[in-house]
């Protein structure tokens, strides 16, 4: 054995053959026969024979090698590569499945490209072999390691093996949050990369693999989440772990924090691959309810029929705040929403937690985009009622608040009388004139709108009494200009004169 173990150390190969007639060691004989098979192409680039045997595909010699202990880490002198990485750029499998059962095999040596076994087999693309790239790992391949700046996690998911990813992640000691040289995460490089595979995002998942936070707050990296169904699939079940700065939250209801980020197109996604709408937030709050208020005030109308026609959602549930959805969008103006949720019934009178209701708040405040609101809510609203929480009717909400504006729509309504009589018995001359006497430009609208100025209230009074009473000889002129009757006697015999 020492004469072998000589040769094989010095490449020296003519004196072997004095072996031949002195041994009956099967191995030994076969190597003797080799060399002398091969003798010319020995001599003349060197005793090579485990590079030689595995371009062959010749394992029977090999194992006869390595049962004479011969180095099978060595590493070329011409190709500068170990045999391991020689069969597996062959393909020669059934010899890499010999070389890696062998003790001491080192599977780590570079070839001259700084590939190691496991880098080639990713960078490769011309094959894949499952069963070998396993027995690599198994082998104590390194698979943390890099190879520019790249570890093989991050290069078979840029190099899309899908497979071969899978194996790496299954690993105990592989890392999930590691980066690449641009500090991207493992998650970001599969979005990055479109690779759309839930197995893979499920086992990210699982081993705390995070997403950083810019994915959700850029409009162009959103895209690519909201495109991407084995992410969003993956992220159903196991929710999601995002980073920002270098703060780690978790997401654990990710279809009620996109509705809250107003990422419709991916709650969309997530409905339509399976969401549970009825998870709640930790107010107790279930996605429907949070979905249809945002869609709401996103103006989303196709989101808003979607909810009410295929989830059945209570047009009239209130938010934090109380308000319905058609009161929120009343609120912020949104006048896109307002005729859907009043087609299907939404409520004008149900209050928010102020008390305050859809139609005492169009009513009150005066504005622009409140007159086109209060056009929206014209034929739901019935000129006769009160409502609450003023218990007023809608003629004397505007009055009260002054909302001059509101007239000129109102007057529009079918249902429009200028005499209307409330529980008091006043009209709404009659009630301007008894509380807000003051409002000379107010009086004069409610008149110019037709108003009775010779209405007879519960006292038997008329408009001119109250205009003497007050002292206001503007209104009482502003009556007689509209051809108030000087001449009126109440039942008590008084006349205005």
């Amino acid at each position: 054995m020492p004469i072998i173990s000589n040769i094989f150390t010095s490449k020296v190969v003519s004196n072997l053959n004095i072996l031949k007639n002195y041994t009956n060691n099967k191995s030994i004989n076969n190597i003797i026969n080799d060399i002398n098979n091969n003798y010319d192409l020995y001599k003349k680039s060197g005793y090579r024979p485990l590079y030689e045997l595995t371009l062959k595909g010749n394992f029977k010699l090999i194992n006869d090698l390595i049962t004479l202990n011969y180095n099978v880490n060595s590493i070329d002198d011409i190709t500068n590569e170990t045999a391991l990485m020689t069969a597996l750029k062959n393909k020669k499998f059934e010899i890499v499945e010999v070389l890696l059962n062998t003790s001491g095999i080192d599977v780590n040596i570079p070839d001259k490209s700084k590939q190691t076994p496991l880098i080639y087999m990713i960078n490769n693309v011309q094959y894949e072999n499952i069963e070998i790239f396993k027995k690599l790992i198994n082998c104590n391949a390194n698979i943390n390691g890099k190879y520019n700046g790249d570890s093989p996690l991050i290069l078979s998911i840029t190099k899309k093996r899908i497979k071969y990813t899978k194996i790496l992640l299954e690993q105990p000691c592989i890392n999930v949050n590691q980066t690449n040289n641009k500090n991207k995460t493992i998650l970001s490089i599969m979005i990055d990369n479109k690779i759309s595979n839930e197995e893979i995002f499920d086992l990210l998942f699982t081993k705390g693999a995070y997403i950083d936070i810019t994915y959700f707050n850029s409009n162009t990296l959103v895209k690519l989440i909201q495109s991407n169904e084995g992410l969003l699939k993956s992220i159903i079940h196991h929710g999601i772990i995002t980073k920002k700065k270098n703060e780690i939250l978790y997401i654990t209801t990710p279809l009620i924090y996109f509705i809250k980020s107003s990422r419709n197109e991916i709650v969309e996604k997530l409905i339509k691959y399976g969401a549970i709408v009825e998870e709640s937030d930790e107010k107790g709050f279930t996605p429907l309810f949070h979905k249809f208020h945002y869609a709401c005030l996103n103006e989303n109308e196709d989101f808003i029929k979607l909810f009410i026609n295929d989830f059945h959602y209570d047009v009239n549930e209130p938010c934090n705040d109380g308000s319905t959805p058609l009161f929120i969008s009343i609120k912020y103006g949104k006048l896109k929403s307002i005729p859907i949720l009043l087609k299907n019934n939404a409520d004008i009178q149900k209050p928010d937690n102020q008390g305050e209701t859809p139609i005492s708040y169009v009513l009150k405040h005066s504005s622009i985009i409140n007159n086109e609101i209060l056009k929206l809510l014209l034929p739901y609203i019935k000129m006769k009622n009160t409502y609450y929480p003023d218990n007023l009717s809608p003629l004397n909400y505007l009055i009260k608040y002054n909302n001059i504006s509101g007239f000129s729509v109102i007057f529009k309504a079918n249902n429009f009388n200028i005499d209307e009589i409330d529980n008091d018995g006043n009209t709404p001359l009659l009630y301007a004139m008894k509380n807000f006497i003051n409002n000379e430009e107010l009086i004069e609208k409610i008149i110019s709108y037709g108003a009775n100025v010779d209405f007879i209230d519960m006292e038997g009074k008329v408009p001119l009494f109250y205009a003497i009473e007050y002292g206001k000889l503007n209104i009482f002129k502003l009556l007689i200009k509209y051809n108030a009757n000087i001449e009126y006697q109440a039942p008590n015999g008084l006349t205005p004169l």
